[in-house]
């Protein structure tokens, strides 16, 4: 048995009695942690200290070997993100984040990089111009695959590692793992054609943070290009078709 303190952000809030949740917790030490929060669903909230998806907060959780569930002991806000929650287009984007996050954390499987990307998309979205909405997902889903060891080759042929020529057809394999040249193009005949500027600007994001990725705004093709080629990617890569991403689709 032991009492550990960390940082986390909700992602799955389930119904366990009358008045206690199971909450599914990525944490910044311990990874994805499931616990329960006994007397949550009558606890009145005061000052916004309370459970709700996607809060950032300081928690403390008793852990036991013997037990499935890890008990929530505190539990203290640092942020509830109130710019995301008043508006549908951020909020849909960061519903989109919160899927991609549970879809590969592993419980009890710290990854700090993947919740630095996280933490560091929140902040995009709440704190980022409307108009940087669709730079920081991406932004995000790039630091999110890079963590997540499923970055796909944005620059390169993926088979034989070739610098296409720039006026060279190219296309996307989400079997073998990113651009393919028009010579591989026999490698995988379901690849989809695709925009080698687009990917470009995928892979650009990767290094742009803070307060320069607010000021980055990208053209309406690009973001429909990159969430065509995102999509099909992870139906591949998760063997599914994800439910959030149909928001972003409205959102274009």
């Amino acid at each position: 048995m032991s009492l550990e303190k960390t940082e986390a952000v909700v992602l799955r809030l389930f119904e366990f009695s009358e008045t206690s949740l199971v909450v599914h917790l990525l944490t910044r030490d311990l990874g994805r942690v499931h616990a329960i929060a006994k007397g949550a669903r009558r606890a009145k909230p005061r000052g916004g200290e309370y459970l709700d998806l996607l809060v950032r907060a300081e928690v403390v959780l008793l852990r036991r070997s013997t037990a499935a569930l890890a008990t929530i002991t505190d539990f203290a806000v640092r942020e509830n993100y109130p710019t995301i929650r008043s508006s549908t287009q951020r909020l849909n984007a960061a519903y989109f984040l919160d899927e991609l996050v549970h879809e590969v954390s592993r419980e009890n499987e710290p990854n700090e990089l993947l919740y630095a990307a996280a933490i560091e998309g929140l902040e995009g979205l709440e704190h980022g111009p409307a108009e940087s909405i669709a730079a920081t997902l991406l932004a995000f889903e790039a630091r999110f695959l890079a963590a997540a060891g499923y970055l796909p080759e944005l620059r390169r042929c993926v088979r034989c590692r070739r610098d296409p020529a720039p006026a060279e057809r190219i296309g996307f394999s989400s079997r073998l793992g990113g651009l393919l040249c028009s010579r591989c193009f026999a490698e995988d005949p379901g690849f989809q054609a695709a925009d080698r500027g687009a990917l470009i600007t995928l892979s650009s994001l990767l290094s742009i943070h803070g307060e320069a990725l607010g000021r980055v705004r990208l053209p309406a093709r690009t973001v429909a290009e990159l969430r065509r080629l995102l999509d099909g990617y992870y139906e591949f890569v998760f063997e599914r078709r994800l439910r959030t991403a149909r928001f972003l689709r409205n959102d274009a």
